[in-house]
């Protein structure tokens, strides 16, 4: 008699089911390091929304040169917008990924040490 039974197989996701490790650091650089990581994924982001934006200047282009003779150069403005259009939407939450990344404390105490300097300097009078 055949066995007509089949093994349940079920995917995880992740790691195989495994946490990752929590990041340790030193006490006092532990903000400095995660905002060094901000920055990094917002210049990705960045350089990400530019090759995304010059990929969709190439299609364009292209598209303009196979539907009209000389289409590339009389819809180069149009297609150079295009491309423009896709990487600022692309790249706009830059700004926002280097808010997160100086907006910690040792950053604001700074922010406050250079603001109580500022009163204390004496300017010329003229």
């Amino acid at each position: 008699m055949p066995d007509n039974t089949r093994p349940i197989v079920m995917n995880l996701k992740g790691k195989g089911g495994k946490k990752d490790k929590k990041r340790r650091y030193t006490k006092g650089l532990q903000s400095i390091q995660m905002s060094e990581v901000a920055l990094t994924r917002g210049a990705n982001r960045v350089a990400d929304a530019v090759a995304e934006g010059l990929r969709e200047y190439r299609e364009s282009r292209d598209r303009s040169s196979n539907k009209k003779r000389n289409g590339m150069l009389v819809d180069y403005v149009t297609n150079v917008g295009r491309g423009i259009s896709k990487a600022v939407r692309r790249g706009s939450r830059f700004p926002y990924d280097l808010s997160k990344a100086v907006n910690h404390r040792e950053f604001k105490n700074l922010m406050r040490f250079v603001g109580k300097s500022m009163d204390d300097f004496k300017y010329p009078s003229s």
